[in-house]
């Protein structure tokens, strides 16, 4: 039995193209998704949380339904942005809220870290003339 977080990312590789769409590595997006769960959950391990899984429902009363587990699907089909940059970012969240007393609860959090290392890398990339 498939999860809803595989379902989706199914429909929307479907959706987007028919051949199966890969990264500059050579993984797709449920590679890239299993790969940053994993990562993320690991990085929550380490730091003294429990959680084994992602949140797969939104917050009682939130007014957006966006989950965690549609967070990761978005970033996992982002296949321009190299998984290293986006375990980058992950792991810089991480030590940033360590530095500042704070803890991470949520990969929503890692957001702003994820988009700061993607946003140098792929500067870095057009400086060098390798954009694509």
């Amino acid at each position: 039995m498939t999860e809803r977080w595989q379902e989706r990312l199914i429909e929307d590789c479907e959706r987007d193209s028919p051949e199966e769409k890969r990264d500059r590595e050579g993984k797709t997006a449920e590679e890239r998704f299993a790969a940053i769960r994993e990562f993320f959950l690991e990085q929550l391990r380490q730091s003294g949380h429990a959680r084994r899984e992602l949140y797969k429902y939104p917050k009682p009363g939130a007014r957006e339904a966006v989950t965690e587990v549609d967070v990761v699907l978005q970033w996992a089909n982002a296949i321009t942005v190299r998984l290293n940059d986006i375990l980058f970012g992950i792991q810089r969240a991480f030590e940033l809220a360590a530095e500042r007393g704070d803890v991470v609860t949520s990969f929503r959090y890692c957001v702003p870290q994820i988009t700061n290392c993607a946003t140098e890398a792929a500067r870095r990339d057009c400086s060098k003339g390798g954009c694509y």
